[in-house]
């Protein structure tokens, strides 16, 4: 059974803490409200895509907020990534993972929901001269992925998005080659509550943001078992942020791939 060790004195957020979280909700419904007036979303009938086609416009300035705790995520990661490897960059948002990414592997395919997002990706690409890397709008579950074609399929900040987790999580498995790598870092709202979360929750009931899964870790641990990967490492990335990030590593029940320092 895997231990998690979250220090429940750190539960109540400082002031500056919700402050910040606060400022972020009010900008993102102020935007969302701006961009559903001026009918941009007009043409999509997928609430997500309007809202992250909205959220991309500031996506970069945005992600600022948490380059700390991200920086974590990416080290953490960076020792199941070996030359020639391809992988998969799932929400993969504007690109900027994807591009490290591109530094140590074979291939980066990066997918998002968003065509604003994938439009910023591939903009990024062109002007970094980056030939390894490609983006395309589509879903996990588009049938241009192929089955068992991926040696590592990173997951940042995405799964909490979905209302069947393990549905995601057992199609992320069946892209795996034998013995892949699922690398994952999710917001686990349900380990800390706040104005803020209890803020979101609202608006999520109410449909004005799109759904948003308030997680447990040891939830995400089940789901991982029962997706039938091997949990091989977890962290709390951000032991004082607003919310648990919660970074987990599975690799799938088969073949015998290791991290870097068991080679391949």
């Amino acid at each position: 059974m895997t231990e998690h060790v979250v220090d429940k004195t750190q539960n109540t957020l400082t002031l500056r803490d919700q402050v910040n979280a606060l400022s972020l909700i009010i900008t993102i419904l102020k935007n969302w409200a701006g961009y559903l007036v001026r009918g941009k979303g007009a043409r999509q009938t997928n609430t997500s895509e309007m809202f992250w086609d909205m959220i991309a416009q500031n996506f970069d300035q945005q992600a600022k907020d948490f380059e700390e705790t991200h920086s974590r995520t990416l080290a953490n990661t960076e020792k199941y990534l070996k030359q020639g490897d391809c992988i998969l960059d799932f929400g993969c948002a504007t690109g900027t993972d994807a591009m490290v990414f591109a530094g140590r592997a074979g291939v980066v395919r990066g997918i998002d929901i968003s065509s604003a997002m994938i439009d910023a990706a591939k903009n990024k690409a062109t002007s970094q001269g980056i030939g390894n890397v490609h983006f395309m709008q589509a879903t996990i579950f588009d049938e241009q992925l192929e089955q068992e074609s991926f040696d590592v399929i990173v997951a940042f900040n995405i799964l909490h998005f979905f209302e069947d987790t393990l549905v995601v999580i057992q199609r992320l498995n069946g892209l795996l080659k034998p013995g892949g790598y699922l690398v994952t870092a999710t917001a686990c709202m349900g380990e800390r509550k706040s104005g803020i979360s209890f803020l979101v929750s609202f608006l999520v009931k109410t449909r004005i943001i799109p759904f948003m899964k308030f997680f447990r870790m040891s939830e995400l641990d089940e789901y991982m078992k029962r997706g039938d990967f091997q949990i091989l490492e977890t962290h709390v990335q951000n032991p004082l942020g607003t919310e648990v990030n919660y970074f987990i590593v599975g690799q799938k029940s088969t073949g015998d791939r290791s991290p870097k320092d068991g080679g391949k």
